[in-house]
């Protein structure tokens, strides 16, 4: 549903219908609705649905709840495009729940590479006019402060092997500096943090202290990972087991607002019929998601592209790191204690770099096995393109979300390679191309030989 389009209600035939059918009477009913529920009326008859998407298109207006931050909505999603940023934070949370606070900040996720055009549009007329404020151990200088960003390398060896690539797991928010910006306003001032992320943005979202702020926003989407628990049920379930003072008055902050703090689950929370909190493999693009479209009318959706050497027939390849991602709940034995585990997929056969449930990461390193002893049969040319290795990887990444039930990691960290044999969506990447079949055999081999990839 495309929630910024308008729509026609049709006049009214009875008394149900005078409510769906009257904005004045039915936003006064649907705020006292969960999101779920204004949905479900949606479902109930053609006059409900009409009155729940005219009701959505209004609430969820992203250009609206923006206002309060840029003066041009429009060129902030503009550049949040070309630079994939992310809204996440209480933001996130505050839109898809139909509320402010009113002094909270917006906090802005980016890679390091697209840091720098952020943060210019930010101290722009155009962006508001923000001001840099340093943090202590930052150059007053922004321009300082972002050479030090930029001159900060990976671990030495990643970028060492031709077929790149970096298995890495949840040990930090993966956060590598933040840069606060400020501007006066009539009645105080506003806050927007642009948090520059170590690799993914999903990597630092994935990072937060409790479930009740994994949410976000992309140019042309909303997100919140666990809707159920956050929006229907109003509970938080804390993420980790290390609690500093920080995050405990960030947990407190969530319960004066609303949100019952969950530290344990059930085994009926974790394995029964109703799991809010699914353990196991997700998939941002998974029934569990709450995914919500937002209109980019009037949003330059190639600001930085250059028309004269763009192929339209043939466009670079890449994947969209959101939605393509994925990450695991899973817990402690000893005291019931969830966290969330990810693996970071970044090889020379993508062209993209994003975060993935640890089962998907499994199999994309048996699938770049067998793409690099294709390479060596044929004399280090690449038999699969960038694009065809992504198409792939795309394909059967959806099929694995819907179709298979392999639990790779799903609870426990088991042996990988014979549960991929009996893998559906496995068995469907390597079947389209019949080389594979023979190569897995000997991928195989190679990786019962080699060190098994850390994820912690």
């Amino acid at each position: 549903m495309d929630v910024d389009q308008p729509v026609q209600i049709p006049p009214p035939k009875c008394l149900f219908n005078v409510v769906l059918c009257d904005p004045v009477l039915y936003d006064d009913v649907f705020f006292y609705c969960t999101p779920g529920s204004i949905f479900r009326v949606g479902r109930t008859c053609r006059n409900g649905r009409y009155a729940s998407q005219e009701y959505a298109r209004r609430k969820f207006n992203i250009n609206k709840h923006l206002l309060r931050f840029f003066p041009d909505p429009l060129a902030f999603r503009s550049i949040q495009a070309s630079t994939k940023t992310v809204i996440s934070g209480s933001t996130a949370l505050q839109f898809l729940n139909r509320t402010i606070y009113p002094n909270s900040d917006l906090d802005l996720y980016v890679s390091a590479e697209e840091s720098f055009a952020l943060c210019t549009f930010i101290m722009s007329k155009e962006g508001g006019s923000y001001v840099y404020k340093r943090y202590s151990h930052q150059s007053p200088n922004f321009m300082a402060a972002w050479k030090r960003v930029r001159s900060w390398k990976p671990a030495e060896g990643i970028e060492e092997d031709p077929f790149d690539q970096a298995w890495t797991g949840y040990g930090s928010n993966w956060i590598r500096t933040v840069f606060n910006f400020f501007a006066k306003t009539e009645t105080g001032r506003r806050n927007v943090q642009v948090i520059v992320t170590t690799f993914d943005p999903l990597s630092s979202i994935l990072g937060f202290h409790s479930s009740v702020v994994m949410n976000a926003i992309t140019v042309d989407m909303a997100i919140s990972l666990f809707p159920e628990a956050t929006f229907e049920e109003n509970l938080n379930l804390f993420l980790g087991r290390a609690r500093s003072e920080n995050c405990q008055a960030a947990l407190d902050k969530y319960k004066e607002r609303g949100w019952e703090l969950v530290d344990e689950l059930t085994d009926e929370q974790i394995k029964g019929d109703k799991r809010m909190f699914r353990h196991g493999k997700r998939w941002i693009q998974d029934s569990h998601t709450w995914r919500l479209p937002l209109s980019t009318e009037g949003v330059n959706l190639n600001a930085d592209a250059d028309p004269e050497a763009m192929d339209l027939d043939n466009p670079p390849p890449t994947i969209d790191s959101m939605l393509e991602g994925g990450f695991n709940v899973t817990h402690f034995e000893e005291d019931k204690l969830s966290m969330v585990i990810f693996g970071l997929v970044n090889t020379k056969i993508f062209t993209s770099r994003f975060i993935a449930n640890r089962e998907t990461v499994e199999k994309i390193e048996v699938f770049e096995t067998a793409v690099k002893k294709m390479a060596e049969r044929t004399l280090g040319k690449l038999a699969l393109s960038p694009k065809q290795c992504e198409e792939m990887f795309v394909n059967w990444n959806k099929i694995c979300m819907n179709f298979c039930n392999c639990s790779i990691c799903d609870h426990v960290i088991e042996e990988v390679v014979p549960q991929l044999d009996k893998c559906e969506a496995f068995k469907i990447m390597l079947s389209d191309f019949p080389e594979m079949k023979e190569i897995f055999e000997e991928g195989k081999k190679m990786l019962e030989e080699e060190e098994e990839p850390v994820l912690v």
